[in-house]
């Protein structure tokens, strides 16, 4: 069963939603500002009143950031305990990394002595869960660290362009407050009476 062919939309009808309505809104070419560089620093002296609000909040975001990084390294960090203990937990106990390493050297097995020359576990110990138990507290600690300066750093920006529209509102309605009536009254230009 096939859909009916549609036909050319009557005058006046809205345009049916869609993919292809859709493709048509994002295939229109951008509008540009007549003059960017004014319209910014307009901006920005509107802003003005909220600067320490701007840079708290840009400083929030900064941080944010910067815990959400390090979060990783601190995850890789409790990889390299599990791994190193499950890498050593087999090797002779009471011996040092130097001496396991020389040991298996000596007997022939220079990529395992490579791997325990890098890790940092004790042999014959195997996973050490407090010390993984602390990473991975921090780790926990630092991504929530960096969710609450998130939330801040968007709260503050949210406030920030609350205040600007509405003073943005306030300057349109006394704008149009102060046009007067045969502005309202006359007919649109390109339009008859």
């Amino acid at each position: 069963m096939t859909a009916p062919a549609r036909g050319p939309a009557p005058p006046g009808a809205r345009p049916q939603a869609g993919p292809g309505a859709m493709a048509a809104l994002l295939s229109m070419p951008a509008e540009k500002s007549l003059n960017f560089k004014a319209s910014s620093v307009r901006l920005l002296k509107m802003l003005r009143p909220h600067r320490l609000l701007v840079f708290t909040a840009i400083v929030c975001g900064a941080i944010s950031v910067g815990l959400t990084v390090l979060g990783p390294y601190l995850l890789g960090k409790a990889t390299d305990v599990i791994v190193g203990g499950v890498v050593t937990r087999d090797l002779p106990p009471n011996l040092t990394n130097d001496q396991v390493v020389a040991q298996l050297e000596q007997s022939g097995r220079g990529e395992l002595a490579d791997l325990v020359r890098h890790v940092d576990a004790t042999p014959g110990q195997g996973v050490d869960f407090d010390k993984l138990g602390h990473v991975l507290v921090l780790a926990v600690g630092v991504y929530a660290l960096s969710a609450v300066f998130s939330l801040v750093q968007q709260r503050l920006a949210i406030a920030v362009v609350q205040h600007l529209v509405y003073r943005l509102r306030q300057q349109a309605q006394a704008k149009l407050e102060r046009l007067p009536l045969r502005y309202f009254d006359s007919p649109p230009s390109g339009e008859e009476a």
